[in-house]
């Protein structure tokens, strides 16, 4: 447990007046180790790179055990993450955008180069596939909207002053993506009232999901 700057202090303190790692744990509230380990900086080191260590040597194991976990407690854990983003969302965004700057965009794209030159048939079978099914869903947009959807293409290629709506930031042009509110792959229509200008970073953290399924109201 993450211990404050006032029991750490107060831990010293007791250290230097003679108190044992044990008689601190009891009267701060926690464990004798966890009292060692935030005193001293080796014994600190120390147990990280052991952690780090047993990370090492049981990779599969913890990764087996990881993926059991979330299918137990998938539900439990994604309502947790979304009450936690709902009421943390000016941070969430800003952290989303930093890493996104910082390692997805060339992380992202080194990933996706490995993965197509080493599977170029399963790339080409899926892309075929998943264009097929979009055509087909487009293809039933009522008739009458055609022009209404090629205008909001049109604003979000060309027009000034676009808003991203689901962060609400300014997007330049040449960087904005029309987004299907409710996914197509969620039964959602290719219908202008469900078309909505968005930047690259959010669009692509909404993915197939539903706005409130990222702790986003629209």
């Amino acid at each position: 447990m993450r211990r404050s700057k006032l029991d750490t202090k107060e831990m010293r303190k007791l250290r230097e007046s003679g108190s044992t790692y044990n008689e601190i744990g009891e009267l701060i509230g926690c464990a004798e180790e966890t009292v060692r380990q935030h005193l001293n900086q080796d014994v600190r080191e120390e147990n990280r790179e052991r952690v780090r260590r047993y990370n090492r040597n049981h990779r599969e194991e913890r990764r087996r055990y990881s993926r059991e976990y979330y299918e137990k407690h998938r539900k439990e854990m994604d309502e947790r993450s979304q009450e936690y983003r709902k009421n943390h969302l000016e941070e969430c965004r800003a952290y989303d955008r930093e890493y996104y700057k910082n390692h997805y965009q060339e992380e992202a794209k080194e990933s996706s180069r490995k993965w197509v030159k080493n599977n170029p048939e399963k790339r080409r079978r899926i892309l075929c596939k998943s264009e097929a099914k979009r055509r087909a869903l487009k293809a039933k947009a009522a008739i009458g909207e055609r022009e209404a959807i090629d205008a909001i293409y049109r604003r979000a290629k060309e027009d000034e002053g676009i808003r991203c709506y689901l962060c609400d930031k300014m997007i330049p042009v040449g960087e904005r993506h029309v987004d299907h509110i409710t996914p197509l792959s969620q039964d959602g229509e290719h219908r202008a009232s469900n078309l909505a200008v968005a930047c690259a970073g959010c669009n692509m953290r909404k993915g197939s999901k539903l706005p409130e399924e990222i702790g986003i109201l629209i």
